[in-house]
């Protein structure tokens, strides 16, 4: 056998390995997983070897975002990590899940209301993050228990996440520290991102950089067309995804 496939076969003994750990070390469930964000989210820690609830208001619906994942992921095999499941589980599946993401639309009463429930059925101990970087995090989960307050904690990802590794992770005055160095590890050394903490401000780091620029791309618009803009301003210069596309992934509600 030559040095490299040895150097390959060792790499994947070494990912099995990994994957099965991090199996035993989390199961994670995604609320508003038919969503863009939803959808990539779970199909990022699907794809890292982690068993994934998709739960949305429906099965279909959790169905449609496991097809978004696969499309994300360009492969059908990690659906063996998603489990599929309507809102009318939920007091079944979060008394199962070590790690609750939630990713609902951008609008606090929902967020309210869903943290009602996720307080309802969760476990003691179990982390619960929010996807948003544009809604106040202390503000979303406002009436909810000691606990889920100290395992509370902010994690956002950058778009598309198999794109671009970034990670924001956003704390709460009441956050145990413990909570903080858990998910930095996981997102680290399981999810391969770049962790970057950041303050409870709206937008975080990155959106507060990459909102200018769209704001800036979207006057030019009606000069030079749609295409000529992510044309120019896309792969072109090294953007993973040119700056128009990108608002039309993450939805221009969470934009404006």
């Amino acid at each position: 056998m030559s040095n490299l496939c040895k150097k390959r076969d060792i790499g994947t003994k070494q990912l099995k390995k990994r994957r099965k750990k991090v199996i035993s070390l989390k199961t994670v469930a995604i609320i508003g997983a038919n969503g863009t964000m939803g959808a990539m989210t779970g199909g990022l820690f699907a794809q890292c070897g982690f068993r994934v609830y998709f739960i949305s208001k429906t099965i279909e619906k959790s169905k449609i975002g496991m097809q978004k994942a696969f499309h994300q992921a360009q492969s059908e095999i990690i659906g063996k990590n998603i489990i599929c499941s309507g809102y009318s589980e939920i007091s079944h599946i979060l008394p199962k899940c070590n790690w609750i993401i939630e990713c609902v639309k951008e609008d606090i009463d929902v967020k309210k209301a869903t943290y009602k429930v996720i307080d309802t059925y969760r476990k003691k101990g179990s982390v619960v993050s929010s996807m948003t970087s544009s809604l106040p995090l202390p503000k979303i989960i406002e009436g909810t228990s000691d606990d889920l307050r100290r395992n509370f904690i902010g994690f956002h990802l950058f778009n598309p996440p198999n794109k671009l590794t970034l990670c924001e992770i956003a704390p709460i005055k009441d956050t145990d520290k413990a909570v903080v160095d858990l998910v930095s590890k996981i997102a680290q050394k399981y999810l391969f991102r770049t962790v970057i903490p950041v303050r409870n401000v709206a937008g975080y780091v990155g959106n507060r950089i990459g909102f200018k620029f769209f704001s800036d791309v979207t006057k030019e618009v009606p000069k030079y067309g749609v295409e000529m803009i992510d044309y120019l301003l896309g792969p072109y210069i090294g953007r993973a995804m040119s700056p128009l596309a990108t608002l039309d992934l993450i939805g221009i509600d969470n934009y404006t």
